[in-house]
Formats: structure tokens, C-alpha cells, sequence
């Protein structure tokens, strides 16, 4: 990307100049028209991007204030909704989609104006010459901490002599599915860059990306800046997005200072990343939903955390598995002779029809079961679904964390925190070091265990800081 073009979207400043800009309706056959006239794009100081065009003529009421028809508590439809296209002084097409316009008019002879917030705006262009292999660079505002394993040096050279030379670790390289990658922080903002030679990068692909770095940083990341390349053509997509700042209380699933030669977070993330990367949705993989929920919710209250946890350990049991229930053929025995005593009863129609659907619910395998089986395999230690266990009955049933005994459950949500991210290591068939919060001091230890191989290591050592 443009050196000038990424440096002012990372400092909130950017801004495009448009001599030409047409409004579309996104709903061709809606009451709206299109719009034609000049104006700008630019991002405000909170990294929010807005829109704001001006056109001769006069535009109707009715179509000016076609918003207020919209229903209290009913989401707007498409024929709400327009999209932009725009040209730049250099000749680039720039579009942004799902735009809702305010229309400002006065005189009929002093035209109107359009303000619009802008979600996200993008453009393709032309290389002048054919790149060998396909790229995609994610960019964040805001200071985030990697683990890095390279270092870089900058020299001072005054007349031709080298006065001074600073040395930096802010660049961490790696390789995943395929992919080569190169983190690096820069001073308020971070790039995640990544090649590879096997074929393009699609977009959905490099969502998975982002989702892989939330994942082993245990923070939310929202990229401001999108860059593909594929053959001769780049595509741009610039976000509106605040500032990404650090959760209060995360706990990664690996704890890490700003170095890493092993390598060892970059490890649990190509695991992640090897998981998830053949998702092509748009959307987050189920997998990721509750990682995002337990990561947000580090800056909620303590009673809010530990439910959120609780859900999230149900949710990653239920999705990732589900292959694990138990056999159930001698309780479908037993139902199928209740069911028969029942229908030849004289019970009142409307009861019989609620107990079958009791039975129905009996023979749905349920997380509980799922967590009991990875216990009996001696996959998943006691302890934390013990804990796991007296946290949920609780939260699911609304009761208020107890001030008196406050360590008590912070030491209880930590350790289902531990079961948490076991089962993401489960799932994800990651082997490796790992941080156990179910333990004062949070140790570091390796976690070996996998669905064919039930090993639970008890080496640890002690995380400082």
C-alpha cells in the first residue's frame, strides 16, 4: 500500500478528494433516485470515516425524509439503504456500500447536500507489472504488544558516518497452512503482512488471519486497513474503526513477553489458524463466537464473566464435540417402555404430549455429558469441571457473587478459564505450553493431551509479570 495513504489512515487523517460521485439506490426499483455531484471522504479524529457530497438541483421531501416512515423497533430494509461510487483526481473507482444519507436542501437554486457515515470504503487497481506472489496486509490502530522473534536496525548515518544505531524486536516471523507471515509493530499501529505462493488470498481467508492473532493476543482487533494483491490487481478496503484499545483483564491462553524465539505463541496459532482457515464465510466460525465472547467480556463485572464463561465452555462442547455422546441405546430402551405405559394410561391427552416431549429433550446429548466422557478419558482434569460445575449452578440461576468471598470466585472463573481454552487446544489439536490460571501464580504448562492420546502433563514453571 501506499506509504502516504497508510500513514494517514493509521493517524486518523485520511482524506479523498472526489471530482465526481454518484449516489445509488441499493434497491433498484425503490423510491429513491441517484444522485451525481463532487465532495469528499474523510476519516474523523476517532477513526470513524464519513461522507459528504454536494449536488445541484433540489431533491423531493418525500425522498428526504423517506427515513421517518421507518417503524420504532423494526430493522430497516434494503430499500432504505444506497451505495457510492466515486473517482479520485487519479483516476481510482473507490465504492462503499449500505450507506443511509441524511439530505440537506435549502433554496432550489443553491442545491443540496448529503452527509452519510461511511462503514467501509474500497477500490481496485492495476499494477503496472505482475506480481509472483499473492499478498494480504491487515493494519490496527493502536498499541499492541506482539511477541516478537526478529529484530531490526536502523542506523543514524550523518555525512556519509554512522553516528548511531537503534536496535528494535518488533517483528515477528513465522510460517502457517502454507502462508509466510510477518507481524510487526509499529509505534501506535501493527501489521500483520502475509505471502504465499500456493494461490490468492481471499478475503474471507484473511479474516481468519485476524481471528488466529485474537486469539493467542486474547484481545479484540479490529483491522482499519485491508490490502490484496493477486496478478496485477490490488484491492483497498479502508474500515471505519476506533482505536483498538487492550481489554482490562484478558488472560491469553499464553502468556508472553515481547520476545519469543521458540516461537511458542505462533505455534498455538497455526494450530488456530490450520482449524479454521477452510472456513469461507464471512461470518466467524462457531469456534470463534465464544472466543470473542469470553475475550469482551474481560471488561465486564466478575458475575457477567463468569455466565459468559460458562455459556462459552457449553458452546465449544456442543459445536466441536459433538461426536463424543455417550451410547444411548439402553435409555432409548427405557423411554420406549415409559412412552408405552404412558399412552395406555388415562392420563389427560395434553400431559401425555408433555412428558413425550421431556423424553424427547432426555435423548438430546448435552454438553454436561460431553465434558463427563473428556473426564473419564482423563482428557480434562477433575478439578476444573468441579469448578466449572458450582459456577455454572450458580450463574445460571442469577446469584450475585458474594463480596466476602471474592478470591474465591476469581480463583473459580480462572480455573474455568483453564477448561475454556483446554477445550479450544482439544479441538484444535494443540499440543504445547500453555498458562494455567487454576493455579496462584498462573505456571506455565504443556498440555499434551489429544482425543486418541489421553496424557495430562504436570510440568510447569512459574509465569512472572
Amino acid at each position: 500500500m501506499d506509504s502516504n495513504l497508510l500513514k494517514s489512515i493509521m493517524g486518523n487523517k485520511l482524506m479523498l478528494d472526489f471530482p465526481q460521485m454518484k449516489l445509488i439506490p441499493h434497491v433498484l426499483n425503490s423510491l429513491n433516485k441517484e444522485h451525481e455531484g463532487s465532495g469528499f471522504i474523510k476519516q474523523n479524529q476517532d477513526g470513524t470515516i464519513s461522507l459528504k457530497m454536494y449536488c445541484k438541483g433540489n431533491v423531493s421531501p418525500v425522498e428526504a425524509f423517506y427515513q421517518t416512515k421507518a417503524t420504532a423497533g423494526k430493522i430497516y430494509d434494503e430499500s432504505y439503504f444506497y451505495s457510492i461510487l466515486a473517482w479520485d483526481i487519479y483516476g481510482r473507482e473507490w465504492e462503499s456500500k449500505w450507506l443511509m444519507p441524511d439530505f440537506k436542501f435549502g433554496p432550489a437554486e443553491s442545491g443540496y447536500v448529503i452527509d452519510a457515515t461511511v462503514r467501509e470504503v474500497k477500490y481496485s487497481a492495476k499494477l503496472a507489472q505482475e506480481m509472483k506472489a499473492y499478498y494480504a496486509g491487515i493494519y490496527f490502530s493502536g498499541e499492541i504488544e506482539i511477541p516478537s522473534n526478529t529484530r531490526t536496525k536502523i542506523d543514524k548515518i550523518i555525512n556519509g558516518q554512522k553516528r548511531a544505531a537503534e536496535v528494535n524486536f518488533n517483528i515477528a516471523k513465522f510460517t502457517s497452512s502454507n502462508f509466510e507471515f510477518e507481524v510487526e509493530k509499529e509505534t501506535d499501529w501493527l501489521a500483520l503482512n502475509v505471502i504465499s505462493d500456493a494461490g490468492a488470498i481471499k478475503y474471507e481467508t484473511a479474516m481468519r488471519f485476524n481471528e488466529a492473532l485474537q486469539f493467542v493476543l486474547a484481545r479484540t482487533l479490529s483491522w482499519s486497513a485491508l490490502e490484496l494483491i493477486e496478478g496485477r490487481t490490488r484491492t483497498v478496503r479502508i474500515k471505519s474503526c476506533y482505536r483498538n484499545k487492550k481489554q482490562a483483564n484478558n488472560n491469553p491462553p499464553l502468556h508472553f513477553q515481547n520476545f519469543d524465539y521458540q516461537n511458542r505463541v505462533w505455534k498455538l496459532f497455526d494450530k488456530f489458524l490450520c482449524h479454521v482457515v477452510n472456513y469461507e464465510n464471512d461470518t466467524w466460525p462457531a469456534i470463534f463466537n465464544w472466543i470473542h465472547a469470553v475475550i469482551e467480556s474481560s471488561n465486564s463485572s466478575v458475575d457477567t464473566q463468569a455466565l459468559i464463561l460458562c455459556v462459552a465452555v457449553e458452546g465449544v462442547l456442543k459445536d466441536e464435540f459433538c461426536s463424543l455422546s455417550a451410547d444411548i441405546s439402553q435409555l432409548k430402551t427405557q423411554i420406549d417402555k415409559t412412552k408405552k405405559i404412558i399412552k395406555e394410561s388415562d392420563l389427560q391427552p395434553d400431559f401425555k404430549k408433555r412428558l413425550n416431549g421431556m423424553f424427547s429433550a432426555m435423548l438430546q446429548p448435552r454438553a454436561k455429558d460431553n465434558l463427563h466422557i473428556l473426564k473419564q478419558k482423563k482428557i480434562i482434569r477433575t478439578k476444573l469441571i468441579k469448578e466449572y460445575d458450582k459456577l455454572r449452578n450458580s450463574s445460571a440461576h442469577g446469584e450475585v457473587a458474594d463480596i466476602s468471598k471474592l478470591q474465591e470466585h476469581i480463583d473459580r472463573c480462572d480455573a474455568v478459564l483453564t477448561l475454556f481454552y483446554n477445550l479450544i487446544f482439544l479441538a484444535i489439536n494443540y499440543t504445547g505450553e500453555y498458562t494455567d490460571y487454576s493455579e496462584h501464580g498462573f505456571p506455565t504448562k504443556k498440555f499434551d493431551a489429544t482425543l486418541g492420546t489421553p496424557v495430562l502433563s504436570t510440568t510447569s514453571r512459574t509465569h512472572r509479570g
